[in-house]
């Protein structure tokens, strides 16, 4: 059934729809079961007549007001495009200013930025390490790297140019930002954790256990890192990262983390239940079975989770429950490592294939 109108109002909370008619009723409101508006599916639960505490929008105040309740139904799902890029192998993305800011662990040129959400690139040169996770704290960027001699390096331009900073050579894998200081975790080395109080020009370093810190991130003021390998594969710090908790979870290679609606979801790229989740900031965790893709990475678009992996196949996933239960997309091949949001578009990296970058349309 097709419902003709010539004025449609939505409220803020997606729970009920005004139809306008033409001075009569216009929609069969016994036949009704769901409305779509800009390709979002709503399902009816109730219908009455609109009462006057309602704005009518077009100035139109006839008689053919029909107030539908609704329950709004899942986003739609995610269609892509795919942009060729340096054959680099880029492993990280973030947004700052409008821009995206991506790294590399390998190639002639390491970072790129596009001022146009994802359709085109500019390549930068910086020192060839092995660049695996970036953060922002107020405008500076900076980054961590896995190998080389200088294993931080951070930028006042948005990306455009980049200051060097010798740190410990521990295999440094994800930095993130806890107020005013920075927090970082490595794969291996003698300190697997370091901190940074001056926005990342020098560091102290914390001894954990020697597990493959993969990933952390900030929930509720507390700092979760999940793990790869090790007896112990999630830790969190409520010092904002002096001293650490150490949890037993199953023994996946846990590889991203991130908080959503006061609830922490992982990742990982094996085992038979790859995703968990918390609701208690880390403590403990419930575990999902969902397709054996090599899960890589995972962000967020409003209440949507978007993951991404590296291997062929279902190579996205994404969830409109905070990580119960997910539904799967096949992208173009490539070893997708990271994904953000930007201007309500989500843009991904990888480093393999002819397109490297892929943004939501």
């Amino acid at each position: 059934m097709i419902a003709k109108a010539n004025a449609i109002r939505i409220n803020n909370t997606q729970t009920k729809i005004i139809f306008v008619g033409y001075n009569s009723p216009v929609v069969d409101i016994s036949t009704l079961t769901t409305v779509v508006i800009n390709t979002v599916s709503y399902n009816v639960t109730s219908y009455g007549w609109a009462n006057t505490n309602w704005v009518i929008i077009d100035g139109f105040t006839g008689s053919g007001r029909i107030l539908v309740d609704v329950t709004a139904g899942p986003p739609p799902a995610l269609t892509w495009n795919f942009v060729p890029v340096e054959l680099s192998s880029w492993s990280v993305i973030t947004p700052i200013n409008n821009r995206l800011v991506a790294l590399a662990f390998n190639g002639t040129n390491r970072a790129m930025y596009s001022d146009d959400f994802g359709v085109s690139w500019t390549f930068i040169s910086v020192q060839a390490n092995e660049w695996q996770s970036i953060t922002r704290i107020n405008d500076r960027l900076v980054a961590v790297a896995s190998l080389g001699t200088n294993r931080v390096m951070y930028s006042d331009d948005f990306g455009a140019t980049w200051t060097y900073v010798t740190v410990q050579l521990s295999e440094w894998y994800s930095i993130t930002r806890i107020n005013s200081r920075l927090v970082a975790v490595a794969l291996s080395g003698t300190n697997r954790v370091m901190y940074s109080d001056d926005f990342g020009a020098t560091w102290t370093y914390v001894a954990v256990q020697a597990s493959l810190w993969y990933s952390v991130t900030v929930i509720n003021n507390i700092l979760v890192a999940v793990a790869a390998l090790g007896t112990n594969r999630v830790m969190y710090s409520s010092d904002s990262g002096l001293t650490w908790t150490f949890v037993s979870v199953q023994a996946n290679a846990w590889r991203a983390i991130i908080p959503i609606n006061n609830r922490l979801v992982a990742l990982s790229n094996n085992g038979t239940n790859r995703v968990m989740y918390s609701d208690d900031f880390g403590l403990t965790w419930n575990y999902v079975t969902v397709l054996s893709g090599s899960w890589e990475a995972i962000t967020s678009i409003g209440d949507r989770l978007v993951a991404v992996a590296a291997a062929f196949g279902n190579q996205l996933m994404y969830s409109d429950d905070f990580g119960l239960t997910w539904s799967y997309t096949v992208v173009e091949t490539s070893f997708w490592q990271s994904i953000t949001e930007i201007n309500n578009r989500l843009v991904a990296v990888g480093w393999s294939g002819t397109n490297r970058v892929m943004y939501s349309i």
